[in-house]
């Protein structure tokens, strides 16, 4: 199981079950931690406070912390902390990356970054400018444009994004909450994932009901005579 925070474990009941002639012993265990702001949560006398039981398993999961003090806030702080599933296919991702990639480095605050570069933890900048590399066509097949790659500035260190056909970190979200919202899954639940409200859902990136709309209006006007 992959999670980005470890946190102590207290066991808050056990029980004992019978099946047959054997026994099984049942825990209920629940996280206790010191959150960033102590006033958003009901604490005890040193500042700790718990979360509810844990389910028996929950998957593979990224646990999403924001930490203001250390310069990782997340976009809406605490009510942003959450926790995120991952599929066998993302930790298969994710673990060559680990045992492959990955450059053993802490950042200013001593913590050890997912991602990481020669520097520590990268930055904004740094992000935006590996998306810009990674969507430019030339790079897996010829290039769209008709330009020579032998003279082509847009892989050359600070031009990656003058490429006509890269695309921006942002559109990757707007892509992939049209695609979950394709297969069929709830306004509400996307939103949830990906930390945005329902409405924002709806409004900026909920393409394949105005699609839907428009293949309905197109049926329509063909059956006209």
């Amino acid at each position: 199981m992959l999670c980005v925070q470890h946190v102590p474990l207290r066991i808050k009941k056990s029980g004992r079950t019978h099946s047959g002639t054997s026994n099984t012993v049942l825990v209920k265990a629940t996280t206790y931690y010191k959150p960033d702001d102590e006033d958003a949560y009901e604490t005890d006398q040193w500042g700790y406070t718990e979360t509810e039981y844990l389910p028996d398993e929950i998957g593979p999961h990224l646990y999403m912390v924001s930490r203001l003090e250390s310069g990782t806030r997340l976009k809406n702080h605490l009510k942003s902390q959450r926790v995120v599933s991952l599929t066998a296919e993302e930790v298969e991702v994710l673990r060559d990356y680990i045992e492959t990639k990955r450059i053993d480095k802490t950042d200013d605050a001593d913590r050890e970054p997912l991602v990481t570069t020669v520097q520590g933890r990268p930055t904004d900048a740094s992000v935006r400018r590996w998306m810009y590399m990674m969507t430019q066509p030339c790079l897996i097949g010829d290039c769209p444009h008709d330009r020579d790659p032998d003279d082509y500035d847009f892989l050359e260190h600070g031009y990656e994004s003058g490429c006509p056909s890269t695309h921006s970190p942002h559109r990757i979200r707007t892509g992939t909450i049209y695609n979950m919202r394709e297969q069929g899954i709830s306004v509400e639940d996307v939103a949830e994932r990906v930390d945005a409200t329902p409405e924002t859902v709806r409004q900026h990136y909920d393409f394949s009901a105005d699609m839907k709309r428009l293949e309905n209006r197109r049926s329509q006007f063909e059956d006209l005579q």
